[in-house]
């Protein structure tokens, strides 16, 4: 019995943080229909700009969903929809045109809401596998994690940003459990979902040098970048060879123009947004108020997990291709590193509970499921 009201509780806390990070993901920045280069429409037709046109696992899993539909269901859905009261209510608190395509918003936004869930599901499992927590911490620190991903919001939210946490935290966990027969699959679809899925070979690597025979690590890390390689060239040069914009955006100048303007500096340390529509302020961008977060991703630093550990170098990475090929200042870029970085951080509240974290495998060891 306790259990279930255990499960029932984490439901109503996942639930609700959940839909507080969704809220403020749609409504503010959201996805603004004058963005015209990955509106949701488009990235579902598979006609929006490149490089955004590349992560098409959402877009095309709407599109499937709406193609099965019968045609007097889509119908008497595209009608039903903006007159049902919370999708009204929703859409007319966001920055995007729904009522153009409330079908195709619908489903996309069902995803994403499930993939904060999973996300929030995977986190738990997460944390149980690298530290073994109480029930009670590791029931309240994925939402802890969905409670402060608005301060990751900026500029645009693309429709593969949710689905990009699940998929890489997902990849993240079954990489540490060495489950290579479910970690492919979801590596797989998560170069689908966004190139910087690719980051896990990073950590494979990086994490399981000396920890596994380097003939096992070779061959694992071979046959990611095989899957890197051939996802990416059948993005680039099959399927979306013909869209408008270029594989790559190169923001170079931009950026060096911020980070030498002292006059943005303020914007870029000390700058707080508003979440969604609500009263609530969080600070965002590179906020020096971040580095609070640091004693709690360092503290008893060698007793954390190596894998997570090692994995931390993929945030200096990402800030260097953010700074040639994106917006350097675009805080949403770096999801992958948050989910690192919380999951340290985890480790500190698991210790504070008196909780030791679990011990790393023997060097030489290789678990049953690495067949």
């Amino acid at each position: 019995m306790r259990t279930y009201v255990r499960w029932l509780v984490a439901t109503v806390l996942y639930v609700t943080a959940a839909q507080f990070a969704f809220v403020a993901f749609v409504q503010n920045p959201g996805n603004p229909q004058t963005f015209e280069k990955a509106r949701l429409p488009d990235m579902v037709d598979g006609t929006a700009h490149r490089p955004f046109v590349y992560r098409t696992l959402l877009p095309t899993t709407v599109r499937l969903i709406e193609a099965a539909m019968p045609d007097a269901w889509h119908a008497r859905l595209t009608e039903f929809i903006p007159k049902w009261g919370p999708a009204k209510t929703l859409f007319s608190s966001t920055r995007a045109e729904e009522e153009q395509a409330p079908v195709t918003y619908l489903i996309s936004y069902a995803l994403s809401f499930a993939a904060l869930i999973g996300f929030a599901v995977v986190l738990r499992a997460a944390i149980a596998h690298f530290y073994s927590p109480p029930s009670l911490v590791s029931d309240a620190l994925p939402a802890a994690a969905l409670a402060f991903l608005p301060v990751m919001y900026c500029y645009v939210s693309y429709p593969y940003d949710l689905p990009q946490l699940f998929f890489f935290s997902l990849g993240l966990l079954l990489l540490a459990q060495r489950r290579w027969w479910a970690f492919y699959p979801i590596f797989l679809l998560g170069m689908f979902s966004k190139e910087t899925t690719a980051l896990l070979v990073m950590i494979h690597v990086f994490g399981h040098v000396g920890r596994m025979p380097n003939r096992t690590l070779i061959a694992h890390a071979s046959g990611q970048l095989a899957v890197v390689v051939v996802v990416r060239a059948l993005l680039q040069f099959v399927l979306f060879a013909d869209n408008p914009g270029a594989p790559f955006e190169f923001w170079l100048a931009r950026n060096w123009a911020i980070i030498t303007d002292s006059g943005q500096w303020c914007d870029l340390f000390l700058n707080f947004v508003w979440v969604g529509r609500s009263s609530l302020v969080l600070p965002t961008g590179f906020n020096v108020l971040y580095l609070l977060i640091v004693p709690l991703v360092f503290y008893r630093w060698s007793a954390k997990p190596q894998l997570l550990r090692r994995a931390i170098w993929i945030a200096p990475l990402l800030v260097v291709l953010a700074f040639f090929l994106g917006y350097v200042d675009e805080v949403r870029a770096f999801y992958e590193p948050y989910i690192v970085i919380f999951l340290l951080a985890s480790g500190t509240a698991c210790d504070v509970a008196n909780v030791p974290a679990r011990a790393t495998p023997p060097m030489q060891s290789d678990e049953p499921s690495d067949g």
